[in-house]
């Protein structure tokens, strides 16, 4: 990616504050003792819970505050995707246009020397853009870019990865708790 192109930060669930997400959750009513949760992500999209029972708010805000976490975490890694695919293809683009440069035309002494006459000198072809690069010059700057991107695409991975090994952690988690719950619950009618 360029100096000069915007990049979107990658977002980890360990850098969102719950306090923050508790200030600016709503809790609406949904009937008779029940409430539902609201919170409005910064890509603007209102995120709701399903109705929750008053007395089980506590024990639900947990779980609420994971799931816009994780939502916001998601959202950040889409834009980072999008933000990522728009560099390529500008690069991409560019790439292609530069491939298709003219070379400057010959000058009178490569024409000479490869045997042209004078006489049958082709018509002179427009300028080109920019100055004409040299193929080890070329080759030189394409392998520097590639390498860029590669460079790009493997901390993008790492990123993802990361994100992966944090929400597999965070699954096992919420899956231990829930096995908890029901153990303590089978425990209690046994």
């Amino acid at each position: 990616m360029n100096d000069n192109e915007q990049s979107v930060p990658y977002i980890q669930m360990s850098d969102l504050n719950d306090g923050d997400i508790l200030n600016q959750t709503r809790k609406m009513s949904a009937g008779a003792n029940a409430i539902i949760l609201a919170y409005t992500l910064p890509s603007g999209q209102e995120l709701k819970s399903e109705p929750v029972q008053a007395d089980q708010i506590g024990k639900a805000m947990i779980q609420w505050i994971d799931i816009v976490k994780q939502r916001i975490v998601d959202d950040a890694a889409a834009a980072q995707d999008a933000a990522m695919r728009k560099a390529r293809q500008a690069q991409m683009e560019k790439d292609s246009l530069a491939a298709h440069i003219p070379a400057a035309p010959p000058s009178d002494a490569e024409l000479r020397a490869a045997g042209v006459p004078e006489a049958k000198q082709p018509p002179a072809e427009p300028a080109a853009i920019g100055p004409a690069e040299a193929p080890k010059q070329f080759a030189q700057r394409r392998v520097k870019e590639l390498k860029g991107a590669v460079k790009m695409l493997k901390d993008a991975i790492k990123q993802r990865q990361k994100a992966l090994k944090e929400a597999q952690d965070a699954l096992a988690e919420w899956e231990g708790v829930v096995d908890g719950l029901t153990k303590k619950r089978a425990r209690r009618a046994a």
